[in-house]
């Protein structure tokens, strides 16, 4: 409880600072504009053919709280159309209690063929239908986007283990994951992968044999491992499907140049990368040293966004990079340090 007064208005409770910010979410939840919306979109859905539709879009202004039977009725009528490929459904957070569930058994309709799925602020509870239904896999997805969903590591991996044709996948600010680990099987397609802001992961490894692209922003705290084909750690010229292009970038956390080095071990995780860009917010640690080899290296930027912050760090240890990378023809240093001056 904060502290108040009998007599001073100004200052509330916990309770009633919570009070009040449901029934703020009551009001936004049966506001005329919203129901105006659900009716406008309705209206668009029973009345268009849908014919030569290719897209089909729903993000409803922040703030707005969509019934989840007028979801389900969109989705269900638009997994229907033969013609749709990319679907998309953002959501704004809400309360547990009224958190939208997405249906997956809509995506083992025979006539389905989407291909791009991006759902935001929601979740795919359960998934008895989709484990179910494995034999009919989600054969058409080739592009997944999770964007702030309240699932689970068992629950992503259950989805994930359907969609044997996926090439293109990104997990955004999905924070109840805390490893991601996908044996070369399951996702056989794979060619890039992004994890952004997932702030629970701990671990990442992935031996898709067809992963080219690997992206992940967060904190300098995860594990990544085994970016590589069966898992080995030797330079293959048999498997040009292994990681080439790699960025690792912090949010607002330091020493993420020291703990990508040193850490991560790059050089056995992806022995075979060819372009590596590194941003840190600012650096703590003075000496970097690299532990093997990038023997393919060609290409390595590293930006430091706020280099005022850390004044006394020796840019001259990035030398362990340079030499670590024999093949290096290509080396860019950037430092915002003018800009960090003015973001305080």
């Amino acid at each position: 409880m904060r502290c108040s007064t009998p007599n001073d208005p100004s200052i509330a409770t916990d309770d009633q600072i919570r009070r009040r910010g449901e029934e703020d979410y009551l009001r936004r939840k049966n506001n005329r504009v919203v129901k105006g919306f659900v009716a406008r979109v309705d209206h668009i859905m029973r009345n268009h053919a849908g014919t030569g539709i290719t897209k089909f879009r729903v993000q409803p202004p922040l703030g707005f709280y969509i019934d989840p039977a007028a979801v389900d009725r969109w989705s269900a009528a638009i997994m229907e159309q033969p013609g749709i490929k990319d679907f998309e459904l953002e959501l704004a957070p809400v309360y547990d209690d009224d958190l939208y569930s997405f249906p997956c058994s809509l995506l083992l309709s025979t006539t389905t063929t989407i291909a791009s799925l991006t759902l935001a602020g929601c979740s795919f509870r359960p998934l008895d239908s989709l484990a179910a239904g494995r034999s009919s896999s989600l054969t058409s997805l080739t592009r997944v986007h999770l964007h702030n969903m309240r699932v689970t590591t068992e629950e992503v991996g259950c989805f994930l283990s359907s969609c044997p044709a996926l090439e293109d996948l990104t997990l955004s600010c999905c924070h109840q994951m805390v490893c991601f680990e996908k044996p070369p099987r399951l996702l056989p397609r794979l060619k890039s992968l992004l994890v952004y802001g997932c702030s629970t992961l701990l671990t990442i490894r992935c031996d898709a044999p067809k992963l080219q692209s690997f992206q992940y922003v967060g904190a300098p705290t995860i594990q990544i491992s085994s970016l590589l084909a069966g898992a080995t750690t030797t330079i293959r010229d048999d498997v040009p499907s292994c990681v080439r292009d790699m960025k690792i970038k912090s949010i607002d956390q330091p020493g993420m140049l020291c703990y990508a080095a040193t850490k991560l071990q790059l050089p056995t995780a992806a022995p075979n990368l060819s372009a590596l860009f590194l941003s840190s917010c600012f650096e703590t640690a003075d000496t970097l040293m690299v532990i093997g080899k990038f023997c393919r290296l060609t290409y390595l930027d590293i930006h430091i966004r706020e280099a005022s912050r850390c004044p006394d760090y020796d840019f001259c240890s990035l030398v362990s990079l340079l030499d670590a990378s024999p093949s290096l023809d290509t080396f860019i240093l950037t430092s915002d340090a003018y800009a960090s001056e003015h973001n305080f």
